[in-house]
């Protein structure tokens, strides 16, 4: 695993064309199914209308936002990108993805996803998208909460979403189905002021 410098800016971009083979990677990988996020796999084609149609609905009318999360990589000893991307700064890379979904207009209120790519995991990533994200949801967005469903074994996520200010707010018992067993969801909610 290589180690990127953590202490660069964060910036959201919107998806372009050219982060379908990003997306499919992303929404086709074995732990997705394993988890239970997903239960097909995605085509090519599929993702390529998704990301041309993301670009021309709106939050509001779609109850979606999907964000690339972006950093400078000005901090990296050799210069070089860090992962192919379409991000157009100058001297960025992706470094992860950022889900607003179920989005209630009259409540204020949206379910948020994070995905780190996997080789900028363990390296304090997530919780900086994820503290990133949640600013952006209520200053720009401004929702009055946000909620997150993880699977209960996902140490990683809950330590995470935790470190942000997200409290447990309550446990769905055998919610999916995954691996041929049940598991556990648990909820969470970030609720300001």
């Amino acid at each position: 695993m290589e180690q990127r410098n953590n202490t660069e800016p964060l910036f959201f971009r919107a998806m372009e064309p050219e982060d379908l083979t990003l997306l499919f990677q992303m929404e086709n990988r074995q732990e997705a199914r394993i988890s239970g996020e997903s239960r097909i796999p995605y085509s090519y084609d599929l993702l390529k209308r998704y990301i041309e149609n993301s670009q021309q609905e709106t939050f509001l009318s779609s109850g979606q936002l999907r964000l690339l999360a972006c950093q400078s990589s000005l901090g990296k000893q050799d210069g070089s990108p860090a992962f192919p991307s379409a991000c157009p700064q100058a001297e960025a890379f992706d470094i992860g993805i950022v889900d607003f979904f179920n989005y209630d207009a009259f409540c204020q209120r949206a379910e948020i996803g994070i995905l780190v790519l996997p080789r900028f995991r363990n390296q304090g990533y997530g919780e900086k998208i994820l503290r990133s994200a949640a600013d952006y949801a209520k200053n720009q967005l401004n929702l009055h909460q946000l909620y997150a469903e993880i699977l209960a074994g996902n140490t990683a996520s809950i330590r995470i979403f935790e470190s942000c200010g997200f409290r447990n707010c309550g446990c769905k018992k055998d919610w999916f189905r995954a691996g041929g067993q049940w598991r556990d969801v648990l909820s969470y909610q970030l609720v300001w002021d």
